[in-house]
């Protein structure tokens, strides 16, 4: 990780009494008192109100300004006991010096310490979160618990819900296929390439070092809708030509000859359009790159998947005499 830091500088000063309650309560001294006491000292004790002209103001009751601050100063405080005597504040009364934080956030409405830093080059996202995951494990006491936000949290979020996303991506193009051929299978015939697409794809971003997160999975969901649409113009024309006529071998094979053109001009487009994301720079451009990556590993090898695995299940699944 570089640029570690957090949202808290402990740069403070501060005093904190700590009272021997035990103690106290057996020489009979109220702890009210000893608050109000301490307050005395500290200077913002307030006795009561004064009212002028009908406008309320505080009686605030403090010690000698020399006295504020100077903890020797302590056993000159005395508080009363319930049998009616007085008894110095330092003797049940312990003042420590500790660093604090300036200003202290809260999270959930409990006190919180946010700590931002970013990935060394080389680093993914997985592998920090599952280091960081196992220092907060073993590190960390019993009473105190972490949560991830920002970029991070959103990473964890999306990657739980990617193969749920895939598979309803990959449903609905089924149904509407299935719709738009009037038939169960010739959809499969189709979705087929979506494996071996998603393979690349994903073989890319290892070569890349590129870990999965929203913005692939944004790419892996494109890839879908754009080399389906491949398959359905080689099924498609090779529907048409059945109608005119030809048997099963020659319509697929034909159709794969003339729809090879606007198939590679489609995967050229985008290939095209996707190059500058992967060799962009500038803020924020990992984001912009990662997508790059996914659609032209992906486009590369379902393109050449499409032009075999479509016309050979076409062969198997489809029947000769039917469209």
């Amino acid at each position: 990780m570089v640029g570690i830091g957090t949202n808290i500088q402990f740069n403070e000063a501060e005093y904190q009494a700590e009272v021997n309650r035990s103690l106290a309560a057996d020489i009979g001294v109220n702890i009210t008192d000893i608050t109000n006491a301490l307050a005395v000292f500290t200077g913002d004790y307030i006795a009561g109100k004064y009212y002028y002209n009908d406008y309320p103001y505080n009686i605030i009751v403090s010690s000698h300004p020399n006295n504020t601050g100077l903890l020797h100063s302590l056993q000159n405080i005395y508080v009363p006991t319930s049998s009616g005597s007085m008894v110095p504040l330092s003797s049940f009364l312990t003042p420590k010096l500790k660093t604090v934080p300036t200003v202290l956030s809260n999270y959930n409405q409990v006190h919180a310490l946010h700590i931002m830093a970013n990935l060394k080059s080389g680093y993914s996202t997985s592998s920090a979160i599952e280091s960081i995951t196992n220092i907060l494990k073993s590190d960390l006491p019993h009473d105190v618990s972490y949560s991830w936000f920002g970029q991070t949290k959103n990473y964890i979020e999306s990657s739980s819900t990617m193969l749920q996303n895939l598979a309803l991506g990959i449903i609905f193009i089924y149904l509407f296929l299935a719709a738009q051929f009037g038939s169960f299978k010739q959809p499969l015939i189709i979705l087929l390439s979506i494996p071996l697409t998603l393979t690349g794809a994903l073989f890319a971003l290892y070569i890349s070092n590129i870990s999965i997160n929203i913005f692939s999975q944004i790419g892996l969901i494109t890839l879908l809708g754009l080399i389906s649409k491949h398959g359905i113009l080689i099924t498609e024309f090779a529907n048409q030509l059945r109608k005119k006529g030809l048997n099963k071998k020659n319509a697929i094979m034909q159709s794969v000859q003339i729809r090879l053109k606007p198939i590679l001009m489609t995967t050229a487009a985008m290939f095209l359009g996707a190059l500058p994301l992967v060799f962009s720079t500038g803020a924020g451009y990992e984001y912009g790159q990662q997508l790059g990556i996914v659609i032209i590993g992906g486009l590369i090898i379902g393109t050449i998947t499409t032009l075999i695995i479509v016309p050979a299940f076409y062969m198997m699944l489809v029947k000769e005499n039917k469209v």
